[in-house]
Order: C-alpha cells, then structure tokens, then sequence
C-alpha cells in the first residue's frame, strides 16, 4: 500500500513546508540524519539544498545488512530555501 505512494511528490511537498515554516521561524539551519541504503530520499534531500557534512560508518545493521547513516544540513542563510526549491 504504500508502494503506490511513492514517487507523486508527497515527500517533496512535506519537506518543502517544513523549510518554509524553518525558514520562516528563524532557523539558521537544518540538519537530518538519512540512511545511505535510502538513495531515494539522499536525492530529495540534495534537490533541496541539503548537503552532506559527514558520514557515520556502520551505523545500522539490520537484516543482515550493514548501513551508513549520511549527516546532511541546509542553510537558511545562503539564500532562501524556497528560491533553492523552486530555482
């Protein structure tokens, strides 16, 4: 079920209210944590001006498997997110 979610852009929409309402609380920044296995969310998060400050090896390990975790930022100050988002 929520396979048939993914790729109609809710992911892209949520993350851009959330930078709005940072941006538009005064945040000087934003930072997250994502998993490296989650190539699609590392590619959301880069289209929307986060950058990546570091990684944590072998942070997860779950099935078996062997996971980084990525540290991204975005800052409010090297110009607004919404002209990041929307060019």
């Amino acid at each position: 079920m929520v396979a048939a979610w993914r790729g109609r852009g809710l992911g892209r929409g949520l993350l851009e209210q959330a930078l709005s309402a940072a941006s538009g609380a005064g945040f000087r920044r934003v930072e997250l944590d994502v998993y490296a296995s989650n190539t699609a969310a590392l590619s959301l998060y880069k289209s929307c001006g986060f950058t990546v400050e570091g990684v944590k090896r072998a942070m997860r390990l779950l099935d078996g498997r062997v996971d980084d975790v990525v540290l991204m930022a975005c800052s409010m100050t090297d110009g607004s997110p919404e002209a990041l988002l929307h060019g």
